[in-house]
């Protein structure tokens, strides 16, 4: 067998002269996508997209099912499940999408409820396989049981795009994807985007990139491979990358290569060999914004919980706390670790704990740090201009309003009023930003008519104790 290299070399040569992508095999199909050279067809700009309704959950090819439904769709239209009366549409084998855009769009689920549609891969391939260099959009959907082992092209669990991926109140879940490589990372154990990933009160859980044949894996929930990542008002959730002891597990939450931008959104109970939460792995021109969201309870078994980031980032108004690592093999720290410029501005980092106490703010030497109006309580360069260094007495991580969950400030924290909203006029809950004489630290507003009701609620620890004994 030639070497990889050597046969994605042959095989692009090849496809130069094959006309039409959907003859080629699948794996090679998926490294078409990766080199963005899948023939596009015209569409009249003029015309209205189509809407195809599915009227029935087989999926042997019967005349009004998704499958055929979607292989019978223009470019630009609109799959309409909002028909259905069955809450699951099983699926023997992945769908494939060869449009360069389609749109999925399920039932409106019942407020404050996720989708009550599912298409299920019951673990035997990916669910949506989209070969455009559009968009695929998916609305008001569950995404479940996906699972896809290769050793050419291992990307996408549940979800894989040529494109970009926009999900919108949808909820993709239990997906994993697997290397059987020993140089070929797994990437995207929920969802693989070739260029932008969007979510829109989403959630990506559950989901898990593997590589146990001595090569990587990389983004347990999402791999981000474009421009930009962006999320709002979604949630992140027990996902992990692991790779064997010689090789990388990275971004157990997301690993994104460009921009990311993430807006009112919670990343927590991830894991990965580095960087449990969220690896931002671009460098300048690229950059990254953390604004209003709480990364939290996620565990880097080697190195970084929670935020490790390689390019210029902001993060603001925003909670870092209760990251880990029980081994940290370079001294980094738990709560985020900076590579390239970072600014703080009224976040709290803190509660984030190595192998030898608290580790909240660390980066390389050299790189630039600003922090204003913060709350870090142990890490390099502190105190910043405001920046206070006290425990944050934070309640767990738990339903307090809004699409996600979030740590609220006990009664007495610090964090309360010492603050700075910015441009912003509402917290991660969507509350208003300012509720008392100044803003509060972090991701939360403590709004009038809220109390600390949940003291010694099961018996949570917010870690102020290792301020005694440990430093930074």
């Amino acid at each position: 067998m030639l070497p990889i290299g050597a046969w994605a070399q042959r095989e692009r040569e090849s496809i130069s002269s094959q006309p039409n992508p959907a003859l080629l095999p699948y794996e090679l199909r998926l490294l078409h996508g990766h080199e963005k050279r899948q023939t596009v067809r015209s569409s009249d700009p003029t015309s209205v997209p189509a809407m195809l309704t599915v009227d029935n959950c087989a999926d042997d090819g019967t005349p009004g099912s998704l499958r055929s439904q979607i292989a019978a769709a223009p470019d630009g239209a609109t799959i309409d499940l909002t028909q259905l009366v069955c809450s699951r549409i099983s699926i023997s084998h992945a769908i494939e999408v060869n449009q360069p855009s389609l749109n999925l769009k399920g039932p409106d689920p019942t407020p404050g409820n996720p989708p009550w549609l599912t298409v299920d891969a019951n673990n035997q391939s990916a669910v949506f396989n989209h070969f455009g260099v559009g968009a695929l959009r998916i609305t008001n959907l569950n995404v479940a049981n996906g699972h896809y082992s290769s050793s050419i092209a291992p990307t996408g669990g549940c979800v894989y795009s040529a494109g970009t991926i926009q999900l919108l109140n949808s909820v993709v879940s239990h997906c994993s994807i697997e290397s059987t490589s020993t140089t070929i990372a797994a990437r995207g154990g929920g969802v693989y985007a070739s260029l932008s990933l969007y979510l829109y009160r989403a959630t990506i859980t559950d989901s898990h990139a593997s590589n146990e044949s001595g090569g990587d894996a990389e983004g347990g929930a999402a791999f981000a491979a474009g421009d930009v990542f962006q999320a709002f008002a979604s949630t992140i959730s027990k996902s992990t990358a692991y790779a064997l002891p010689s090789a990388r597990g990275s971004g157990g939450g997301v690993l994104a290569q460009h921009n990311a931008k993430i807006f009112a959104s919670t990343i927590s109970g991830n894991g990965a060999n580095y960087a449990g939460g969220l690896d931002l792995t671009g460098a300048a021109p690229y950059n990254g914004t953390v604004v209003a969201s709480t990364i939290s309870n996620n565990v880097g078994t080697r190195s970084v919980g929670g935020l490790l980031a390689s390019l210029p980032t902001t993060l603001a108004n925003s909670t870092v706390a209760f990251n880990r690592s029980p081994n940290e093999i370079f001294g980094y720290s738990e709560g985020v670790f900076f590579q390239g410029p970072l600014t703080v501005i009224s976040s709290i980092i803190a509660s984030n704990v190595g192998p030898q106490g608290l580790s909240d703010l660390g980066g390389i030497l050299g790189e630039q740090i600003t922090e204003t109006n913060s709350l870090i309580t142990s890490g390099i360069d502190l105190p910043g201009s405001g920046t206070i260094t006290a425990c944050a007495k934070l309640e767990p991580l738990s339903n307090n309003g809004g699409a996600t969950r979030t740590h609220a400030l006990k009664m007495d924290s610090p964090a309360i009023d010492m603050g700075a909203p910015g441009n912003l006029n509402f917290d991660q809950r969507e509350l208003p930003r300012v509720a008392g004489n100044a803003a509060d630290i972090g991701a939360v507003e403590m709004q009038p008519g809220e109390w600390d009701n949940r003291i010694f609620v099961d018996s949570f620890d917010d870690l102020c104790g290792f301020l005694v004994t440990a430093g930074p």
